[in-house]
């Protein structure tokens, strides 16, 4: 049986009004899915996870609030997290990806927008931190022997196998300093050994979270982004949300 005309006109006009009230009640702001790995494999935060993951939900809705979008996070596993955005099962990650020349044939990546990178930590009131020339320096891995050096020529190099190790080594004097990645560093420094321990650098290389798209794809999102994280960070707002979620 045939719809009435005027009964046709009349869903047709409700439909169209439900169309504009939905388009109205999101203030014709776009919508970007992003991947989200909420562990930041193979970060090592020092049990802030649930810091990060609370840091940059406000991250993206104060980005969004001046930009005029929002985001909408996807949880995914660390090692499919990159495949997902590869499938182009969202707009963007959440990513540790670091823009190696090779990465940028493939990701489009954003500005930083949390450090990670090690930092060089010394005896709490140590003076030492403008000439280190021929003091003993502990590091966990070759990748911070090269970072070492390549900021604080003619140190001699120390390695230790684990991070308390170096750390104990150092209180006791048997040290000058050690490189600690950057949440790892501040977490002992509030806790275990604090008035102990110290921060002597900011973070010696630019590891860390960026937004990463793929290459070619979702540019303006990337311009955006990165425009509205120099909004906030310019108005205080980035580095209220850094103290908020303790990440130094």
């Amino acid at each position: 049986m045939m719809m009435p005309r005027k009964n046709s006109m009349r869903s047709l006009i409700i439909l169209c009004f439900l169309i504009l009230f939905a388009c109205g009640c999101s203030g014709g702001k776009k919508t970007y899915q992003i991947g989200v790995d909420p562990s930041w494999f193979p970060l090592r935060l020092a049990g802030k996870d649930p810091n990060v993951v609370a840091f940059t939900n406000e991250l993206l809705e104060e980005i969004g609030k001046v930009e005029n979008m929002r985001f909408e996070k996807i949880n995914k596993n660390w090692d499919n997290l990159k495949q997902g955005l590869d499938d182009e099962e969202y707009d963007g990650m959440l990513s540790s990806l670091y823009p190696y020349t090779f990465n940028l044939r493939s990701y489009s990546f954003s500005d930083l927008i949390l450090e990670t990178g090690p930092v060089l930590v010394t005896r709490a009131g140590a003076n030492n931190r403008s000439n280190l020339k021929g003091k003993e320096i502990a590091v966990t891995s070759k990748g911070d022997e090269a970072l070492l050096i390549q900021h604080y020529p003619g140190v001699t190099v120390r390695f230790t196998p684990q991070i308390p190790v170096g750390v104990n080594e150092l209180i006791v004097e048997d040290i000058d300093g050690m490189l600690i990645d950057n949440q790892i560093a501040y977490a002992y420094i509030q806790d275990l050994y604090k008035d102990k321990i110290e921060m002597a650098s900011d973070p010696l290389n630019d590891m860390g979270l960026r937004l990463v798209t793929k290459h070619g794809q979702r540019e303006m999102l990337i311009k955006k982004f990165n425009r509205g994280f120099v909004t906030i960070s310019r108005n205080g707002t980035y580095a209220s949300l850094i103290k908020k979620w303790n990440l130094r």
